[in-house]
């Protein structure tokens, strides 16, 4: 899926390419295995027609293989072995700690299987409201600050416990 450093080839960049064809923006310089579709290009789409493209992208990705995540204003093409979420349990891995055993932090949609997948979970009060209901269900810590005082707030509440 990934392919040779420095070689942009597979499914992804396959599918990368078809985006550009069609007059997407996307962001791919620098990365080995992801792909940042730009979601307010152009910038008078309605939040519905974004929302539109989102689904339709998301589809037609996953139908090859493909994982998405959401990402502030972009959607993110990357390896279905990819995410937070796996990235941190193959370290856990590797330190012979359990999956799951971890504490994580987010706020934004590409946070969401991260915080689904840890043992506790903050988030700051300024944090996408999918991402808080995810948080109050897991039993979580919900900052009323937000920012950069409510990562502070966060870590502070996490080291009491």
């Amino acid at each position: 899926m990934i392919g040779e450093l420095g070689k942009k080839e597979g499914p992804i960049w396959d599918y990368a390419q078809s985006l550009v064809d069609a007059g997407y923006k996307l962001d791919v310089e620098g990365r080995l295995a992801t792909v940042r579709v730009f979601l307010d290009e152009p910038t008078n789409l309605s939040e519905e027609q974004k929302k539109e493209i989102e689904d339709r992208v998301s589809e037609e990705a996953t139908s090859m293989g493909i994982k998405t995540t959401r990402n502030r204003k972009t959607l993110d093409l990357l390896p279905i072995i990819g995410g937070k979420l796996n990235g941190i349990n193959f370290y856990l891995d590797l330190l012979g700690i359990p999956n799951g055993q971890f504490n994580a932090l987010g706020d934004d949609h590409n946070d969401f299987d991260m915080i689904e997948g840890a043992a506790s979970c903050g988030c700051p009060g300024n944090a996408k409201q999918r991402i808080k209901e995810l948080v109050v269900s897991k039993g979580g810590y919900v900052s009323g600050e937000s920012t950069h005082a409510g990562t502070l707030d966060m870590l502070e509440h996490t080291l009491k416990q």
